[in-house]
């Protein structure tokens, strides 16, 4: 005698299934690409104003600081040098502003976690037994 299983449901309803939680799992990986997306916007967002810091700091320093700085030590020393020496004190300072706002934009990642999982949903659709 054959056993029939109790729990045996019709094609027609695993398909069903299926489709539903196919479009389930579309809706959460756009979720999660959108979440991911926006922290690191928020994240570039923060590297990018850290080089209009560097830009408004070096700006402000050149205009207004220099004028004194050159001034004062040119009562030391020839005005040229004196010139030569804030100057150069003024483009390190913009330097390593501008360095540390690269180092905050390199900062940002794209969405591993989304890619990394609908290239597995890919995979598991193409192949769908394995």
């Amino acid at each position: 005698m054959a056993m029939q299983h109790v729990n045996e449901r019709p094609i027609g309803a695993l398909v069903a299934d299926a489709a539903g939680q196919l479009s389930t799992l579309m809706r959460k990986e756009v979720e999660l690409a959108r979440v991911e997306v926006k922290r690191d916007v928020a994240a570039a967002a923060v590297g990018t104003a850290g080089f209009g810091v560097a830009a408004a700091l070096a700006l402000v320093a050149a205009l207004v600081l220099s004028a004194a700085a050159v001034l004062g030590l040119g009562t030391w020393i020839p005005m040229w040098s004196a010139a030569l020496l804030v100057g150069g004190a003024e483009a390190t300072v913009a330097g390593l502003a501008a360095l540390a706002g690269r180092r905050a934009v390199r900062a940002v990642q794209p969405p591993e976690r989304v890619l990394r999982t609908l290239k597995a949903d890919v995979e598991c659709l193409r192949h769908p037994s394995s």
